[in-house]
């Protein structure tokens, strides 16, 4: 990992919730969930935003699909496909992760560079993603196939002030290859 400076914590409410997704934009991967969930909340003017990144020519009628229910949104932006390297600046620019995976993620790296930011995740209670979340201490869990919940877990942060702040405070450290390969030898 690059020595990257953590995200400082929000120290007072925020003007307006910074969302994002990273990854492959495919029905497995859940962005169609963040999309339901969000949408009536942009519809009665919440303050938040959306920012999506990820190739958008490997699923396209999906994206279409998506980009379409979106089009009278502008607080829902498409990036398209972004290089590695600026994979820390995306994930600065946000407030929240979300990992929306319907599949059973085994230890998904997108959580461990949010975390190595310094970045709260919102992820599905499901295999690797519930294993790497501690809800209600580095991010937010919510049930398979549920934009409701997940919903009402971005409600969460929008009602709560002192929780993204409880959030960010509770991100874990990111080991590196090297330590993680000295733990193993000490034991």
């Amino acid at each position: 990992l690059p020595n990257i400076t953590r995200k400082p914590h929000p120290t007072s409410p925020l003007a307006e919730l910074r969302l994002g997704y990273i990854g492959q934009i495919k029905a497995h991967k859940g962005v169609d969930l963040i999309i339901s969930a969000i949408l009536p909340l942009l519809h009665a003017g919440l303050p938040l935003t959306l920012d999506l990144w990820g190739p958008e020519h490997e699923a396209q009628d999906y994206v279409i699909r998506l980009k379409k229910l979106t089009a009278d949104y502008p607080a829902v932006r498409w990036h398209g496909a972004y290089k590695g390297s600026q994979v820390w600046d995306v994930l600065s620019s946000f407030d929240a992760l979300i990992v929306p995976s319907r599949w059973y993620e085994n230890s998904p790296t997108v959580i461990l560079e949010a975390y190595n930011v310094g970045l709260p995740v919102i992820a599905t209670r499901l295999g690797g993603m519930a294993e790497m979340v501690q809800h209600d201490v580095s991010g937010l869990l919510f049930e398979l196939n549920d934009p409701g919940d997940l919903r009402d877990q971005i409600m969460r942060l929008l009602n709560d002030p002192t929780l993204l702040p409880r959030l960010y405070a509770g991100v874990p450290l990111v080991r590196r290859a090297d330590q993680e390969v000295e733990e193993i030898y000490a034991c």
